[in-house]
């Protein structure tokens, strides 16, 4: 069998732009994200006992790389690995148990510093559940604390398009950086950044002004929490202000320019599409 055929892909076989299948059984990822030999062997052999016990789970180790900044020395996520997460959370249910600090470049032709960087947990949003260990002391809990939010990845309703939690929030510039699980929390965010009477429209703290719209174009399936979202969803992303203005479009593995008045799809994912006046930056992998 394929790898790259997922329960996703399935699930929206045969299906049309715009439709979305009602249910959705997804596999379920366990990452762990850290520097090399965090973890005794003692307790790689514990938690593959745990993944062998369920037949939807795979356990996958990923490694940080330390970058020497002017200040301090930061431990990130190359921009392969932080496409394969901003990617699979969105086909996938993934959940990251992170040793240590793991920071995410946004733009990758920036120098890496923590002014240019940002948590995982912040990167991904919603799209994931990501849990913080300090040593072994606490792994069982945190993974218990994982094992719940894959089988409730929603929290307390079921998601639309209306919801933030769609936004790729690796792309949406917000100042204030917090999970959208409660209620209260996408009530406040929806007040700083919906734009009342227009729609799907999203305003970011950058100016970019975020068209969710338009026509469904594109065949990746997505889901947001393990709700499917329609086939060919996504943002069409430009200058939101008044005047004309160049604006960058960054996810993290990319980087983009759009023109004056011109603008870029955006999908779900975070992955971004050609739009209209607008090019690829090209970067050396940081």
């Amino acid at each position: 069998m394929n790898p790259d055929i997922l329960s996703i892909d399935r699930a929206y076989q045969g299906l049309s732009s715009g439709d979305a299948p009602n249910n959705l059984e997804l596999e379920r990822s366990l990452y762990f994200v850290g520097k090399k030999n965090t973890l005794s062997n003692d307790i790689w052999k514990r938690i593959d006992a745990e993944v062998a016990s369920n037949r939807s789970l795979t356990a996958i180790r990923r490694y940080t790389q330390p970058k020497r900044t002017r200040k301090e020395t930061l431990f990130t996520v190359n921009s392969k690995l932080a496409k394969e997460l901003s990617k699979s959370s969105r086909r996938k249910l993934v959940a990251i148990i992170q040793f240590g600090s793991a920071r995410v470049l946004l733009n990758p032709l920036d120098e890496w510093s923590r002014k240019t960087s940002v948590t995982l947990e912040d990167y991904l949003g919603d799209a994931a559940c990501v849990r913080t260990v300090s040593d072994e002391s606490n792994l069982d809990c945190v993974i218990k604390d994982c094992m719940f939010w894959f089988d409730h990845p929603g929290g307390d309703v079921a998601l639309n398009k209306t919801d933030p939690r769609c936004l790729p929030m690796s792309v949406f510039s917000r100042s204030r950086l917090s999970l959208l699980e409660s209620p209260e929390a996408r009530r406040i965010f929806k007040k700083r950044y919906e734009c009342p009477g227009r729609g799907l429209q999203w305003l970011d703290d950058d100016g970019k002004l975020w068209n969710g719209n338009g026509p469904y174009h594109g065949l990746v399936p997505v889901h947001i929490c393990g709700c499917a979202l329609p086939l060919g969803w996504h943002w069409d992303v430009s200058w939101g202000k008044e005047g004309s203005k160049k604006i960058l479009v960054c996810n993290g593995w990319e980087a983009w320019e759009v023109g004056r008045n011109g603008y870029i799809n955006v999908c779900p994912d975070g992955s971004i599409r050609k739009g209209a006046r607008c090019k690829m930056l090209s970067a050396t992998p940081r």
